[in-house]
């Protein structure tokens, strides 16, 4: 018997790669793009996105008018919208906020572009794996923990947002266990004995 099972999941690989793409490129513009921050949080991302110089200075630090001159902590303040989500990542107690933030927001825009060539899937798949299982750590967990991890008695949005997530990690696992299948770049660079049908003998019966 022969089955050709690598090319007949190829057109569904293809609509994952789609679906990855069109989810996590505008995720990423959308990352990038400045806002205005405001209250605590402006105060908070302040913080981060402008930490205090810890070089020693030799000015003399007497209290002047231009000194009094300062912005309040209820001031708002823009910057990126992956502050954001650096700020969630510093009050769960992760390490490096900024970095992280900023490593989650490319694998989304360039991942979630080089998946729609097929270029590298695994790598990017493997990556917005990564990217979900954070996201629903610092959003999601702390949800189903207060709901008695019971999804029916959420609000609507809330089980959506969990719905969407579990759904987009099994599409980016696919990536990771599949590949892109025949249609993308991975096939053309790299080659491989996708379209070699395997071939399931028969055992030998003794007679």
């Amino acid at each position: 018997m022969v089955a050709r099972a690598p090319i007949a999941l190829t057109p569904y690989l293809f609509v994952v790669r789609l679906i990855l793409f069109l989810v996590f490129v505008p995720a990423g513009i959308q990352s990038l793009s400045m806002i205005d921050f405001t209250g605590q949080e402006a105060a908070g991302i302040r913080r981060l996105a402008e930490p205090p110089q810890t070089t020693p200075s030799f000015v003399d630090d007497t209290v002047t008018p231009s000194s009094l001159n300062v912005r309040q902590d209820d001031e708002d303040y823009r910057a990126r919208a992956l502050y954001r989500g650096a700020l969630q990542l510093e009050n769960a107690g992760w390490s490096s906020p900024v970095l992280l933030a900023w490593i989650g927001t490319l694998i989304q825009l360039v991942g979630g572009a080089l998946l729609l060539p097929g270029l590298f899937c695994r790598v990017w798949g493997f990556g917005l794996c990564v990217v979900l299982v954070a996201t629903f750590v610092l959003n999601s967990w702390p949800l189903l923990a207060n709901a008695s991890w019971s999804m029916l008695q959420m609000e609507s949005t809330q089980f959506n947002q969990i719905a969407s997530q579990l759904a987009l990690f099994g599409l980016a696992l696919g990536m990771v266990i599949c590949s892109g299948g025949n249609f993308g770049l991975d096939r053309l660079i790299f080659g491989g004995n996708s379209r070699a049908p395997v071939e399931f003998e028969p055992e030998n019966e003794e007679e």
